[in-house]
């Protein structure tokens, strides 16, 4: 073989590893600058609007399933979410949320309590209540449905 076919047989061997390593490279940069985000079997995502014209303290927060995505608020003034989802195989999320009503506009409103509770099961369907809420408070529910569930409640006192 010919000094120069054995050149130009190298070249042709080294462009071809470049290549190939480059394309790893170029790969694995990707696979690093846009992990696969987690993909939770099951999720709820709350959305609240507090029209009661208080300002909610948090008195307590539980997951029995799951994790929390989005923490609830310590505060809420008008409006607050939060998310909590599934966290292993086979597994629904549920928990609730309970607010101390104070500031009121109307002080007979001060104390009262509204609580959320969801419960959404890796086999069965979805449940939302607001059991555990003082008389007078009222939350209606919409949305809910699904795997990974977006519900929203607005709340008000009478």
């Amino acid at each position: 073989m010919s000094m120069s076919i054995r050149k130009s047989a190298a070249a042709v061997l080294v462009a071809g590893v470049a290549a190939i390593s480059a394309a790893n490279v170029s790969s694995a940069s990707a696979a690093v600058a846009s992990p696969q985000l987690s993909n939770a079997h099951r999720s709820v995502q709350a959305s609240v609007t507090n029209n009661t014209h208080c300002t909610w303290t948090k008195v307590d927060e539980s997951l029995s399933h799951g994790v929390w995505a989005t923490e609830p608020e310590d505060n809420v003034f008008a409006a607050t979410m939060w998310e909590s989802e599934s966290d292993g195989i086979a597994t629904g999320t549920e928990g609730d949320v309970t607010y101390r009503l104070g500031g009121c506009a109307d002080p007979a409103q001060n104390t009262k309590f509204v609580r959320f509770h969801w419960d959404n099961p890796y086999a069965g369907s979805n449940s939302y209540d607001t059991f555990g809420s003082s008389a007078g408070v009222h939350a209606v529910r919409s949305g809910g449905s699904g795997d990974n569930a977006i519900v929203n409640w607005v709340v008000t006192v009478s």
